[in-house]
């Protein structure tokens, strides 16, 4: 490449969340390049990928023809919306499994997510939409939470092609990007790359570090019926509130867990403590009986008064 030449080089090293936009020039599809209906490779000039040949359908069909699962994960630059995380999802979905159908095989809460990975067919391309809502950082330890990444550890044995859209995969459980086999990130409307992250070795510290193995396109899909009804599901959950008053189901469902808990706790306070002060025992005696330290019970019981 010549000195004058402006072209960008990409560094397939470099995180995704911190890299900006794609700034190569405007490319087309080139005619010799083995093309698929809906998510097509996108040529991009003086791109090296991190393996000689990768092609994101190949991997999906060599992954079937072994019995194993695939599991990617599709995220936007600065958390965007409506770069078409979801229409490249379905796309690559439909394309694989054509029998696919939204009502059927995608979900956006949890416990329809845990109802579609436990029946869905073998081979076939489930979709968890929006997963930060159903798999959180903030609530790893959570049973709708716990159960999905069993579940997802189960995938392949059920040999999924698992997709999940999200705006950042710093919202997500790290268990969850950690069982991934892709990170497709769109960079703009319907242009995204194909990431690996490579196991963590002591070079890098414990990192996962990203490299790109594609580039790759899709078209807009806004009349497909199943891309319809995620989106009707959207606005049902986004814009359910009646009033600013209100909260969804699922965060008041969320409130009245932790209630439960906070009652339960006061009440083992509250007996600790009543126990305590009508007997002669020691904290160390009750600690005994329910195998904990006589300082612990010490600390439970005087934060009952």
């Amino acid at each position: 490449m010549s000195s004058a030449d402006t072209t960008p080089t990409f560094d397939p090293t470099v995180d995704p969340e911190v890299q900006g936009p794609l700034q190569a020039p405007e490319p087309t599809i080139d005619d010799g390049l083995v093309q698929h209906d809906s998510v097509r490779e996108l040529p991009v000039p003086d791109f090296e990928p991190y393996r000689d040949h990768f092609d994101v359908h190949e991997f999906i069909e060599d992954r079937w023809r072994q019995d194993r699962d695939i599991r990617i994960i599709w995220t936007g630059r600065n958390s965007g919306v409506g770069l078409g995380k979801t229409t490249g999802a379905l796309s690559l979905a439909k394309e694989h499994y054509p029998e696919f159908d939204a009502e059927r095989h995608a979900a956006m809460s949890p416990k329809p997510a845990i109802h579609l990975l436990r029946t869905a067919p073998i081979q076939s391309a489930p979709i968890l939409d929006e997963i930060g809502r159903i798999a959180d950082n903030r609530r790893s330890n959570s049973s709708d939470n716990v159960e999905l990444t069993q579940l997802l550890q189960m995938c392949r044995y059920r040999q999924y092609l698992l997709q999940a859209t999200l705006p950042s995969v710093r919202a997500l459980d790290v268990r969850i990007v950690d069982m991934a086999d892709l990170r497709i990130h769109v960079t703009e409307q319907g242009k995204a790359k194909i990431f690996r992250y490579d196991t963590p070795d002591s070079d890098t510290k414990g990192e996962l570090i990203p490299k790109i193995l594609q580039y790759i396109e899709w078209d807009p899909i806004d009349h497909d019926p199943d891309y319809q009804y995620l989106s009707e599901m959207k606005d049902d959950i986004y814009d359910g509130l009646e009033e600013s008053s209100l909260m969804y189901e699922e965060e008041h469902e969320r409130i009245l867990e932790d209630e439960v808990e906070a009652a339960r706790k006061q009440e083992r306070q509250d007996l600790l403590a009543a126990i305590y002060d009508n007997s002669e025992h020691t904290y160390a005696d009750i600690g005994e009986w329910i195998d904990l330290t006589g300082e612990r019970v010490g600390q439970i019981i005087r934060q009952a008064k």
